[in-house]
């Protein structure tokens, strides 16, 4: 399971235009991969204080409302012609 939302988080951020490295470390940090501080090291050379900068809160982005939908026309209104055609495809049910 834990697999999984690693995943899903690293390539959830990367959308947000966060790098993999830093993704990955802040996912590692986040669902506490205990093998994360010496991998991470190794593989990517990021510091301790690289690391602590990740651990701050993100900033949360504040978009302005929606402007209201438009108004639509009403439909028109279909000919009796029509109408008939309709019912007859598609009958009504009687209650009895």
């Amino acid at each position: 399971m834990k697999a999984a939302e690693v995943t899903n988080h690293i390539k959830a951020r990367k959308k947000e235009g966060v790098t993999h490295e830093e993704a990955k470390a802040e996912a590692y940090r986040i669902y506490k991969i205990k093998a994360a501080l010496p991998i991470l090291k190794k593989q990517f050379r990021i510091s301790f204080a690289e690391v602590e900068k990740l651990a701050a809160p993100q900033p949360v982005r504040v978009y302005p409302p929606l402007p209201p939908l438009p108004k639509l026309p009403p439909l028109p209104k279909a000919s009796p012609k029509a109408q008939e055609r309709v019912r007859q495809y598609l009958p009504l049910p009687t209650s009895n």
